[in-house]
């Protein structure tokens, strides 16, 4: 079989190609296929590189193969960076524990329609398969991490002395184990809301296996709120690497996501005046790309929306005094007493304000529902305790059905919502 005139319609999903036929194969025999292009690579691509694959069927007129380009020599256990034996107390009580991760950092439950559970739920996975480590998951503090929870402290010092809390939500959008670093240096003052939305995975295009082994590490602080009231500041945790730039290539998994935040209807049924959005470093605070319109959308109905970098704060320690609160209030006014007067804003980061531009957030295809890799949540969890033993001998179709049903098909693609 060949020529382009046979093919209806071709779809790929990782370590799985599948052809549908103009022709009514269903009762003819097929043992190998000749593509045109070769297996993963980009959807619509236009490049002529054949492919010769020797395992395949048909099923109702689809043709389906394996692509040994994902299946073969591929590590089926995550790998997290900077491991430590113990949590940020020094304690090895997280091992017992870990089970219970996602209940724990849990918010009340008038904040859990904001709460997403993709990742923390996984060691719940592992252990009710017998083992909640896998064999891989452990504790992760690297020096990177230390620094913006130092710069945590520092920020939710500045906006506790500088009266700035009320009515606020911050909104950590930095690298998942900065973000959560930072996050548990503030949740003994805010109310810290995790919406990481991204599967672990050794071959993940997010690397959300280091954010779990942070959030593990930092569970203790995290995990240190136990009452909210309405007027109480709140902290949204993302994953500022959701959004990597990525072309199904070979040997990848699409773990990427769109931000899961509430929409402007939603910021303010929660008694939210102003969000602080808070970046890295200084001169990159441009929101990402699937915040755009979510920021213009919240300033349009009077919500104010800021921005910092979190290195920004470097140059104010040691922090507390007059000298910190007066360039808050220079830059940014929240909190600031009426007969207190300052110079104008000196911060072109604080100055900064969305505007419509064009955004470049990959839609949901087949190939790819862009909703953290959930739509093969099973097959990968499973891999996670077994490794390719388990998954060899005929799972090839099971990886075809768990990867077209289930997990999140029907998950919408806006990056925000009134959590109703």
């Amino acid at each position: 079989m060949s020529g382009d005139a046979l093919v209806d319609a071709f779809f790929d999903q990782p370590s799985l190609l599948a052809v549908r036929f103009r022709l009514d194969l269903a009762s003819r025999p097929v043992s190998a296929f000749a593509f045109t292009r070769r297996p993963d690579a980009a959807p619509g691509g236009s490049g002529r590189i054949g492919a010769t694959i020797a395992l395949g069927m048909v099923v109702a007129g689809v043709a389906l193969v394996m692509a040994p380009s994902c299946t073969t020599s591929t590590r089926h256990t995550p790998v997290i960076t900077a491991t430590i034996a113990t949590d940020c107390k020094q304690s090895t009580g997280w091992l017992s524990s870990l089970a219970t991760l996602d209940d724990d950092l849990a918010p009340v439950p008038v904040l859990q329609p904001w709460y997403v559970r993709t990742l923390v739920s996984v060691p719940r996975e592992l252990a009710a398969r017998g083992n909640a480590t896998g064999g891989w998951l452990q504790p992760r503090c690297a020096s990177s991490d230390r620094t913006a929870h130092q710069q945590g402290t520092k920020l939710v010092r500045l906006l506790n002395e500088s009266f700035a809390k009320s009515g606020l939500a911050v909104i950590l959008d930095l690298p998942g184990p900065q973000a959560v670093a930072a996050a548990a240096a503030m949740a003994g003052a805010f109310a810290p809301i995790l919406t990481i939305d991204n599967l672990p995975h050794p071959n993940g295009v997010v690397p959300a296996a280091d954010t779990l082994g942070a959030l593990i590490y930092w569970r203790p602080e995290l995990a240190v709120r136990s009452a909210y009231r309405s007027n109480d500041p709140l902290l949204f945790i993302l994953e500022g690497e959701r959004l990597r730039a990525y072309g199904n290539e070979p040997g990848r998994f699409d773990n990427r996501s769109r931000a899961r935040l509430p929409d402007a209807t939603g910021f303010r049924a929660l008694g939210i005046e102003r969000i602080l959005y808070v970046r890295q470093h200084r001169g990159t605070v441009v929101e990402a790309d699937d915040l755009n319109g979510l920021f213009i959308s919240c300033a349009d109905s009077g919500i104010e929306v800021r921005h910092l970098a979190l290195d920004s704060l470097d140059p104010l320690t040691p922090l507390a005094g007059e000298r910190a609160r007066r360039w808050f209030w220079q830059n940014y006014a929240w909190g600031r007493p009426a007969e207190v007067t300052v110079p104008a804003r000196d911060d072109a980061d604080a100055a900064y304000l969305s505007s419509p531009r064009t955004v470049n957030v990959p839609t949901p295809s087949l190939a790819s529902q862009f909703d953290g890799g959930q739509t093969r949540r099973p097959e990968v969890i499973e891999q996670f305790l077994w490794g390719p033993s388990r998954g060899q001998g005929g799972s090839w179709w099971d990886s075809f059905t768990s990867s077209s049903s289930g997990g999140s098909w029907g998950r919408g693609a806006s990056s925000s919502f009134s959590g109703s």
